[in-house]
This record gives C-alpha cells, structure tokens and sequence, in this order.
C-alpha cells in the first residue's frame, strides 16, 4: 500500500499539476523524500524489483512502542540510491 503514492505522484504530474512542496509520514515521507530528491523513477524500480523474500528481508520488523518496522534495512538500501543530502538542500520543499 505504501508505495501506491507513487502512482497518485505520477498521475498529478502527468495531469500537468506542480508539485510545490512535499509532506508524508511513515511510507508516504519516504515516496516523498523519493520524489523530492529527483530520484523517484530509479526508487520505482528498485521498490518493484522486490519479491517477497526481500521485503521481508527490508521489514526489519521489531516489537517496540514506535512500531512494528525499524526501517534501518530499508534506509540502508535507500541510501545507495539517494544521496546523503540536507532537507534545505533539495530541489523542492520537503517537511
């Protein structure tokens, strides 16, 4: 469910609506943090690479009072496809 923003992002953009700036939580934050970098089609098709084994692999899944997934896996991966950057730094509006 989470990476369907990805979707509702491309279909804004190709209904010619501007994306001025991004807000999300949870998976959302990170499909926006995706689009707000300029690096959404390559997370695309990272995302629709996974099988089953490797997003359970991702899940880092954990029993705690902040949720059911760390995410620490996911960043990892994440991070060898965006960049380390600053919030300020990026192309469009990111809270």
């Amino acid at each position: 469910r989470g990476i369907a923003h990805i979707g509702v992002i491309e279909e804004l953009l190709r209904h010619n609506y501007e994306i001025t700036s991004i807000a999300g939580s949870s998976m959302g934050a990170m499909v926006g943090a995706m689009y707000a970098s300029g690096k959404l089609e390559e997370c695309k098709e990272w995302l629709y690479s996974w099988d089953k084994r490797k997003m359970w692999e991702l899940a880092d899944l954990t029993l705690s009072r902040d949720g059911l997934v760390k995410g620490d896996r996911f960043i990892k991966e994440l991070k060898e496809i965006i960049p380390d950057m600053n919030i300020e730094d990026l192309p469009i509006p990111y809270v």
